[in-house]
């Protein structure tokens, strides 16, 4: 019976799609972290692709721990690839929801003189 489910479950995590990122709350999600420790190859690459796909920054601590526990054979080098796609996908993501916290600096200071419409009518500038 817990093969049928683990079949069915893989299925559905290999057809996550990024609009299910809104649907699922934090214990779903929290869920499918955990499943990164199965046992089963097969469940952990789907909840891998699962997390590439729609998961966020929270599962970066479970997929490199994943990452690190694979350690030999097929199934390990599976696991570890799925894992390292993973990684870059959820950083990706962060970066671009995140965009607008980059800083901009500018290249070279501005010279006062450029700024002399800007400052108020007693400075004088030198120029």
């Amino acid at each position: 019976m817990q093969e049928l489910v683990e079949r069915e479950l893989v299925k559905l995590l290999l057809d996550f799609t990024e609009s299910e990122r809104e649907v699922l709350d934090e214990q779903q999600w929290s869920r499918i972290r955990r499943l990164l420790r199965s046992r089963n190859a097969d469940l952990v690459v789907a909840a891998l692709h699962a997390l590439e796909v729609a998961g966020d920054w929270k599962a970066l601590r479970d997929v490199d721990r994943t990452k690190s526990k694979a350690r030999r054979g097929a199934d390990a080098h599976r696991i570890r690839d799925a894992a390292k796609s993973c990684t870059a996908r959820i950083v990706e993501r962060f970066l671009q929801d995140h965009e607008q916290w980059t800083l901009v600096r500018p290249t070279h200071a501005p010279s006062v003189a450029s700024n002399a419409s800007t400052l108020p009518p007693n400075v004088k500038t030198d120029g």
